[in-house]
Order: C-alpha cells, then structure tokens, then sequence
C-alpha cells in the first residue's frame, strides 16, 4: 500500500535496484606508465545497503529508498522447493557415489577420513551422521556368501572322502581353490567387479566345475586298477576323456551364454553370475586334464581296491540292485523311456500353476515409503503431513530409523531405485530402517493397512526393496487414446474394477490431476480506452507474485540472490490477487499509473490439467495397482484379467490397453535373454555333433537337457516357491549338468565294441563304469548348493530347490534314458566309432 501511494510497483523497485547491482568492471585507464580497473562504488553488499538504494524523488530535497516503502530480510527461499528430516529435524544430505571402478572397502575408508576432517570444523551446534553405509551391506553379504563357500567346500570333501577314498577326495579338494584363482584371474582380465552377483557365481559354480576333477580322478583309478602304470594310466584316461568333457563343458558354457550376452538391466545385474561360471568352467577343464590329472597318477595306488577310505564306500547289496534294475530296464527299453519321461512331463504341466514372482524382494532391513498429495498441495501442507506421518511411523515397534525427502525423489540407496521426482512440492519419499529383515516384512504389512487409513487424503505406498529394472507399480494398465476426458474415464472404471480385488491396496492414475486454475479475464473496453497491453499487466501480477530477481549480495565469496516481491500476506489467496495494484499507462503516454487488478479484470476459478501424458507418441492414461506385501504381480495381474472378463469391461474404437509394471519388465527381460539363443543352440549342436560324429546322440543329448528343464520345474513345484529369473538360471545350469552325465555315459558306451553292438550286459557294464563319479557329481552338487538353501530368504532358495531337486532327478535319464535309447538306436543301426572319437585315436 505505502509503495502504491508513492506511485511504486514492484517492477519499478526492481529496476532501481538493478541498476544499483553494479559488481562489474567500468573499464581500464592506461597510459605510459601503467593501467588502472576503473569499478563504480556502493554495489549491493549487505542488507542495509539494499535498504539504502534510491528509487526515486517525490520532491525537491526528497528522495524515496526502497526501506521506505518495503521490508529487507534475508530468509530462506519460499515456498520452499525441497526439505530433508531425520526424527522430526531438518538435516542436509549428501549423498556420495564411488566410482565403478575402486573397491568399496578401501574408498569409504578415505571418504569417511575426509568427512572426520570436515566434522572437525563445524561449530558445536552442527552435527554430523551416517545415515546410509552400503560398505556395510556389502561386507554382512559378502561374508555369506564366503561362508556359503566355505560350508559347501566342506561338505564336498566329505562326500569325496566317502565316495572315492581320502587320495581322491584330497586332490579334488585341492583342485577347488585353483579353480576358484583361475576364475579370479579371468575376472580381473575381462574387468568382472568382485560383487555379490559375482561371488554367487563362485557358489553356483563350486557344484558344477568339480564335476570334470572327480570325472578325471575316477578314471584315473580305474586305470591304476586296471594293472596300468602311473604314466600309462594318466594317457589313458586324458586320452579317454579330452573330448568329452570338452564337449560337456563347452555345451554348459553354452547355456549360460545367453545370460552373459543379455542386454539391459537384466544383464547388468545378473551378468557377473554367468561369467563367473563360464570362467569357473574353463579353469576347471584346463586344472582337471593337467594338474589333477598328473597329480592322480602320481598319488593312486595300483591293485585291488582297499578299505572305503583308500579307495570309496562300496555297498555291494546297492550295486546288485542297481545292476539288476538296469538289466530290467533295457529289456523293456520302451517301457523304460515312457516311464521316465513322465517326471518331467509331469514337471511341464504343473509349473502351469506356480505363481511367478520374476524380480524377488530383497531380504534387507530397508524399506521404501512415498507419499503423495493432490496435485493443488502446497509444500506446507505435505511437510504437515509429513511431520504428522512420521511420528506415527516411529511409535511402530521394530523401526530403527527414518528419513524423510520432502519435494523431491530420496538419493538413491539401492541400485534399481531411481530419481524421478524434482521440485514436486506434493511428493515426499522416505528411507526407512527396520531392526532387521524380518522385522521389514512385518512393518510393510503393517504400514500398508494403517497409514492409508490413518491418512486418507494422500497416496500412501509402502514397498519392500526388489530386484530388476525399476517399476513404479506391481501392475499397471495403459490406456491409449485420442480424448482426455474418455481416457479419464475409462481410468476410473478400471481404478473401480481394481478396488473389487481384496490384494489390492490403492491405485493411481497419471490423468485425472487437476490444479485449480485462476483465470484473469481482461475488460477490453476498459483497456481499449486506455491503451494498456495485456501483456504489460501480466508482467506486472508475475512480479508481484513470483518476485524479480535483481542482482546478489555478496557475502564473501557467496552471493545471496534478491528478490523483489510482495510479501506473503498479500499473495496467498483470488481476494489478494484482486487488489493488487498493476502498472498501467496510456497509449502513447510517457508517464505510467497504478491501479488494481479487480478495477481491469475479472478474477474467476477454474478446474485446469496438470499435464498430458504421452507414451510412444500417443496419449497415455496410466493406471497404477500397489499390491499387498508378499502378493505376487503374476497373481494380481492374473486377477485383474479375470475380473475384466466377468465385468465385461470394453474399450470404445479408437481406444486400446495393455498391461505394463513388473510382468511387462518381465517379458523384456525374457525377450533379452532369448536374443541370443538362436545362435547358441546352432554353436550347442555343432559342438555336440563334433564331439559325437551323430547327429542321432546330438538329438539323445538335446532331448536329455529338455527333460532336464522339466525335473526342475517339478522339483520348484513341489517346494512351493514362485518362478523367477533366478529359477531360469537354476535350468540353464541344470541343463548343463544332464547334458554332462549324458555326455559321460555315451562316451563310455561309445568306447566298447560290444556296446556299439547292442549288447545289453555292454551297456549295463559300461553304465556301471560310470556309475561312482556320476553319483559323486551329483551328490556334491546338491552340497555345493545346500548353502545357498539353508540361508533362508526368498532370493536363493528358489535357485537351489530348482538345481538340486533336478540334480538328483536328472541321474534317472543319465542311467535308464540314456543307456535305453542308446540300445534301441544300436537296434535299428549300429553305430560306426567315429575318426573324432578318442577311442579310435
């Protein structure tokens, strides 16, 4: 009011004290001695200074400053844009990234020395606070995941100590840590991180890769049994064995290929596992056919076999009986092969109904909280909101800490969380710890029923940590079309449908926002006469409101910006609006004037969109459903399809929808891992086709690692756990495993005349040959996997129920299919010994 009866707006404030901002340089004298920087005195340096600036003069001896008619302060910006709180304070955060390339252990320990120095200089009413250290996460996993290692070490040395004597298991046992260099070797050549994904791979790998040292081992004894010498049985055995288990583990490289091949997030994050496999496999072919194999025939005695920890358990009882099934078996060939490929076929059938759970939460202590208001909330309703939220959160019993990122997305604190939201004034996110991961799962379920009901008029998400590419819900529906208002409302029908679902617990739609919308409608008879611009006017309600920026104090070496603005009371609601005094003046006039807005202008409120959301070019009204904690996407996703059918729910032409979230994420993912199967499946069967010189074994073998698939399936079934991408690697490896002993027993066969004949005690005998180390093999890749189930969570137990399960199923199609098919191929053409067969070298 005292700046309008001075003929004052707060443009005209603005440009005084614009031109008294004046911290650049004027210019330079020079002459022949020297130069001086020329610099105009009494720029803007405090806040009495800006007091002090002149605006104008109302008369003689007069002279009008902006203290006159305006309060100066130095304050905080509002509204404010952003705010971070920890147990109800305001804080600072700063958030700090490594580089990908340094080792965490040894970069926090600068980071934190660093921070211990700048600790040392704040004052005494500052402090600071760790609020999130992934060094910690890093080391309590990695500690498992080597105690995982350890237990699994241990457990296949005492199977080997029992199953091939203390000389052999001894020298596996040995073989393992220079398997484990080797792939730590190739890691550091290829730049593999040494990360949780990567250790794991060490784990999975630990079960497969001692599969070729106890192959080697085994056979070396059986030379030395044989009456051979040390050389000669060494010879033999690598003569007897280079192809095969080359073929062997070039096919179980082969099928883990299309996972280190898989672009996207899905390949970033599970890609180190898969090379840490195939690197384990390379180094334990080369360790097995060099230093276990001439280690073996310099430590296994000759002659008969001695005392079960000499030369393994025998149980002749066991052996009589296995015989005799064999023998069983390949005088009904056909019957056999029927009965054994029911378990798998059975397996394919029922994973049918194993819900799918492709991304599985995390087991952490961590969880994700995010509110959002109406989109007309203003940055002091949701801190209120947000202050009200957190006490309620903290009485819960079980939470640790929590912290709160007003306005903006929290700094990332996993790895498939991401920032998406930037001055958004009603959003809010926060950080929350729990006192371990058990007690997570409890406060999600918890929260997800009390916060939406305490708290009705925000969006209340509570969510576990997950893995895989960022989602913004479990499931959601995009609708295409041409109207915003149709689209709208085909929204809220299915957000209507989605409420009938007794999993669902709240959902969104990204149309439908409104703002309310002050509109200004201009009186042109009033401004024709007078010759104002419209333009003019609304210069003048933008600098009222969100102020001018006029230069900076300078404090130091910081510059405080200023700004020019009418003060909050006189801002805040349409009546402060209407009386606002606009600049004005006629056409052609020199002099201006003031007046209000209201004595110009209609002010009048309407209902406005926020914003028009396209997806692809097209317009998009994306309906988001938040699921219950611990209910799968696959089985709401699966529900919502029903539910749509039984209602009846139909688009108009024009219009269209499809389901996006984390079974969409899914299906991408699957389509990258499938790119590369194509040319792996042609490169799995040239393999087998060279290791073989037949393309009818090259089939057996194929169809063996298909059956495999199915025992794992039925193994996951039984157990009960959902199907995820870590199951899909569980039966990549499995495949690899079957496609092994596949591989063991038909070089076995391959290697005796009489078994190319077709003679049934040949091939019983040959079988039984291979029978120890295909039973060691197996038995110590279910120990090498136990870890891994016995440490609980929902990530791994999955992957070791599917692998182990189908571990032990997969020795039924490499003892009866296997030699079966084998016979009835013998029957219908005998097979010639090939020129790539060691046998005929």
């Amino acid at each position: 009011a005292t700046a309008a009866a001075a003929g004052q707006t707060v443009q005209s404030i603005a440009e005084a004290l614009r031109q008294f901002d004046t911290k650049d340089a004027a210019g330079l004298l020079e002459n022949d001695y020297g130069r001086m920087q020329v610099e105009i005195a009494g720029d803007l340096d405090s806040l009495e200074r800006v007091s002090r600036v002149p605006i104008s003069s109302p008369g003689a001896g007069q002279v009008l400053r902006v203290g006159d008619v305006a309060g100066v302060s130095r304050r905080t910006r509002t509204p404010e844009q952003e705010k971070s709180l920890h147990a109800g304070r305001e804080q600072i955060v700063v958030a700090v990234r490594m580089h990908p390339d340094r080792r965490i252990g040894s970069w926090q320990g600068g980071a934190l020395r660093e921070l211990d120095r700048f600790r040392a200089e704040l004052p005494a009413n500052v402090e600071t606070e760790v609020i999130f250290d992934q060094l910690a996460y890093t080391q309590e996993r990695m500690s498992h995941l080597m105690g995982n290692i350890a237990v699994g070490f241990l457990l296949i040395t005492l199977i080997l100590l029992v199953t091939l004597g203390w000389r052999s298991a001894l020298l596996v046992a040995a073989a393992l840590p220079l398997m484990c260099l080797f792939t730590f070797f190739a890691m550091r050549l290829m730049g593999v991180a040494i990360n949780q994904m990567s250790v794991t791979g060490l784990v999975v790998a630990l079960g497969i890769t001692v599969d070729n040292a106890i192959v080697m081992v085994d056979d070396v004894a059986q030379q030395r049994r044989a009456g051979r010498g040390r050389l000669a049985a060494v010879q033999a055995a690598v003569r007897h064995l280079w192809l095969p288990l080359f073929g062997s583990t070039a096919t179980t490289i082969l099928a883990f290929m299309p996972i280190v091949l898989q672009p996207g997030p899905g390949g970033e994050f599970i890609g180190p596992l898969a090379s840490c496999v195939v690197f384990s496999l390379i180094g334990s072919y080369l360790v097995s056919h060099t230093i276990v194999a001439a280690t073996a025939g310099k430590i296994i005695a000759g002659g008969e076999r001695g005392p079960w920890w000499q030369g393994g358990i025998q149980l002749p009882a066991l052996t009589r009986r296995f015989d005799a099934s064999l023998r069983l078996a390949l005088a009904h060939p056909r019957a056999t092969l029927l009965l054994v490929t029911l378990l798998p076929a059975l397996g394919f059938y029922a994973i049918r109904g194993v819900p799918e759970q492709f991304f599985p939460p995390v087991d952490r202590d961590m969880f994700n909280l995010e509110v959002t208001l109406p989109t007309r909330s203003s940055f002091a309703a949701t801190e209120a909101l947000v202050r009200e939220m957190d006490e309620v959160i903290r009485a819960e019993d079980g939470i640790e800490s929590i912290d709160w990122f007003i306005g903006k997305s929290a700094a990332p604190f996993y790895y498939n969380l991401v920032e998406r939201r930037f001055s958004a004034q009603n959003y809010a996110q926060a950080m929350l710890r729990a006192r371990d991961f058990r007690h997570t799962e409890e406060l999600v379920t918890r929260l997800q029923q009390t916060l939406p009901a305490r708290f009705p008029a925000a969006q209340v998400k509570v969510r576990k940590l997950e893995q895989g590419p960022p989602v913004e819900e479990a499931v959601e529906i995009r609708l295409f079309g041409p109207d915003l208002a149709r689209l709208e409302e085909l929204g809220n029908e299915l957000r209507l449908l989605l409420t009938q679902l007794p999993d669902i617990v709240g959902t969104t739609a990204s149309l439908g926002q409104t703002m309310p919308s002050v509109s200004i409608a201009l009186r042109e008879e009033i401004l024709a006469g007078s010759g104002v611009r419209p333009t003019l006017s609304a210069g003048s309600i933008r600098a009222g409101l969100d102020g001018l920026l006029v230069g900076a104090v300078l404090e130091g070496t910081e510059e405080v910006p200023v700004r020019v603005r009418l003060n909050a009371a006189q801002r805040s609601d349409t009546t402060d609006l209407e009386t606002m005094n606009v600049l004005v003046g006629g056409a052609g006039q020199d002099s201006a004037a003031t007046t209000s807005l209201q004595a110009i202008a209609d002010v009048t409120i309407e209902p406005g969109i926020v914003s028009i959301v396209h997806f692809n070019g097209r317009r998009v009204n994306t309906i988001g459903a938040s699921a219950r904690n611990g209910v799968l996407a696959d089985t709401v996703q699966r529900d919502l399809q029903a539910l749509l059918a039984r209602s009846g729910f139909q688009l108009p032409p024009g219009y269209s929808m499809e389901f996006a979230g984390e079974m969409a994420e899914r299906d991408e993912s699957v389509g990258d891992l499938a790119g590369s199967i194509p040319l792996i499946a042609v490169l799995l069967i040239v393999v087998l086709v060279l290791s073989f010189n037949s393309w009818r074994l090259c089939l057996l073998i194929l169809f063996t690692a298909g059956l495999s698939v199915g025992l794992g399936m039925l193994s996951l079934t039984v157990s009960g756990y959902a199907f995820g991408f870590q199951v899909i690697i569980a039966l990549l490896g499995l495949m690899g495993l079957a496609i092994n002993g596949a591989i063991v027993i038909l070089a076995e066969l391959r290697g005796s005349e009489a078994a190319l004949a077709g003679d049934a005690r040949a091939i019983v005998d040959a079988v039984m040959r291979c029978a120890r180390h295909i039973t060691s093999t197996t038995i110590t890749t279910i120990a090498g996997f136990m870890p891994l189930l016995l440490g609980g969570g929902l990530f791994w137990p999955p992957f070791a129920t599917a692998i182990m399960g189908g571990t032990a199923l997969v020795t039924l199609l490499s003892f009866y299919l296997v030699p079966c098919a084998f016979s009835l191929m013998t029957q219908r053409k005998p097979f010639e010994v090939g020129t790539l067969l060691p046998a005929a070298a």
